[in-house]
């Protein structure tokens, strides 16, 4: 790893005419001894001030107090010093160059800010702040307002990462609000990575942990999900104020763990795919909400099959009740090899067939009504089984089942709807159990007002 130093030639370089103490490239050289330095004055040009004879008096000064470092002048080809556009153009063109002669080392980069017109000091804050400058920034200031004229007092770093922090913050919030998991992840990671505030490190590091196990959990791979979520958890219980996101990190870790064991459709399961449903609609994939409201009516259906009518509709030769088991085989058809499973294509007409017992869930949704979303967007009332008939042939004509049209925004809205209005059949009207479960996506507000705090 180089040592490498950086910086613009400004009028006190190599020394200041008005003290003769030294300039900000010698002081900052002293202060980091580098093995490399690179020097960018102004290029020579005929009735133009320019700083290259300063360039030049600096390189033998420090080839003189260093003379085992390499020094380097490259020019800044700029008509106006004080031109912000030429001059941020061409020192991010000389600094390209710079990083592509190290290719891809670790080196240490020291950049001095010091030195040059104003404009210059400004890009260097700018090119630091998009990420491009590579390194620490440093100003070295005049031995007048320092504690001593020594190097080690005149040269202070500048921090100008609570700029791009505040940006990460920004966007991670803005991710959350839409559950872009994997995004604020990446937002997250970046953060733990410039900044210089180690409770930002801290919660950065685990944050990314606990996103990434977001995301994981959206894509149902719940073991995975279970075990970072677990860890990230473990870790931030080491410190002190974050209680509010441990005591949901439990909880989700609880329900994670029923998740990850879970081997059919449950009251669990349902719920969290309901909640999928939700996020999917929010993120504006209708296609996903409409396949996992169907996959949630599934579910409803054959939670119901089992629990009611003892028949177990993914090996119907295994069920409780095998009389009945056997019927519907007989009566409706269902081949297969070894297991006989009920399929979408049966499922319905099987479910009205064992309505002949009048389950009284079936009953509530010939009856309940839910408030649906048109396509005009004004809401009007009907029956669940009346929408869910509808968004049945809404599925059959879309990409999600036998057709190629796309599933329109209120036909997804719809699912979050009605989904919300089966499983309240289920809960017997019970929405507190909805509003505080801990993947609820309201969960995500407990993310966006710590980031928003700190």
């Amino acid at each position: 790893m180089a040592k490498i130093l950086i910086s613009c030639v400004g009028n006190r370089d190599p020394y200041a005419e008005e003290t003769t103490t030294e300039g900000p490239i010698l002081t900052a050289a002293r202060f980091f001894t580098p093995e490399y330095i690179y020097l960018l004055p102004t290029a020579q040009r005929i009735g133009v001030s320019n700083t290259y004879r300063n360039a030049e008096e600096t390189k033998k000064e420090l080839e003189d107090i260093f003379p085992e470092s390499e020094v380097f002048i490259k020019s800044l080809d700029v008509r106006d010093p004080t031109d912000y556009n030429q001059v941020r153009a061409e020192i991010r063109r000389n600094l390209e160059n710079i990083y592509g002669e190290w290719s891809n080392e670790d080196n240490q980069y020291n950049n001095v800010v010091s030195s040059g017109t104003p404009q210059m000091q400004a890009v260097w804050l700018l090119l630091k702040d998009i990420g491009f400058l590579r390194g620490s920034m440093h100003r070295v200031i005049e031995p007048k307002f320092a504690k001593s004229d020594k190097p080690a007092d005149r040269v202070l770093a500048v921090n100008a990462e609570f700029l791009e922090e505040d940006r990460i913050l920004k966007r991670t919030i803005k991710f959350l609000d839409s559950y872009s998991f994997e995004y604020a992840a990446s937002e997250m990671q970046r953060l733990a990575e410039i900044t210089v505030r180690e409770r930002r490190e801290i919660y950065g590091k685990n944050f990314y942990t606990i996103f990434h196990a977001y995301a994981l959990w959206d894509h149902l791979e719940f073991n995975h999900a279970f075990d970072q979520l677990a860890a990230a958890l473990k870790n931030l219980n080491k410190y002190n104020g974050y209680k509010q996101i441990g005591d949901l990190l439990e909880k989700q870790k609880n329900v994670l763990e029923n998740l990850k064991n879970a081997r059919m459709e449950d009251l669990p399961v349902l719920t969290d795919i309901y909640f999928n449903l939700q996020r999917r609609y929010l993120r504006k994939n209708y296609s996903d909400a409409l396949a996992r409201l169907w996959r949630l009516y599934e579910g409803f259906a054959f939670y119901i099959m089992r629990e009611k009518y003892k028949i177990e509709p993914n090996d119907l030769k295994s069920s409780e009740n095998k009389d009945l088991a056997d019927q519907l085989i007989n009566r409706f058809g269902i081949k297969g090899y070894g297991r006989k499973r009920i399929f979408t294509i049966n499922r319905d007409t099987i479910i009205k067939y064992l309505q002949k017992e009048r389950n009284p869930i079936y009953e509530k949704m010939k009856t309940n009504t839910v408030k649906i979303t048109s396509i005009s967007g004004t809401s009007q009332n009907t029956t669940i089984e009346k929408a869910l008939e509808n968004l049945r042939l809404s599925r059959n004509n879309s990409i999600v089942a036998h057709g190629i049209k796309p599933v329109p925004e209120y036909v997804a809205r719809q699912c979050v709807e009605v989904g919300k209005e089966l499983l309240c059949l289920w809960l017997d009207g019970n929405t507190r159990a909805l509003e505080e479960a801990p993947f609820n996506p309201k969960f995500v507000n407990s993310f966006i007002d710590f980031l928003a705090q700190n």
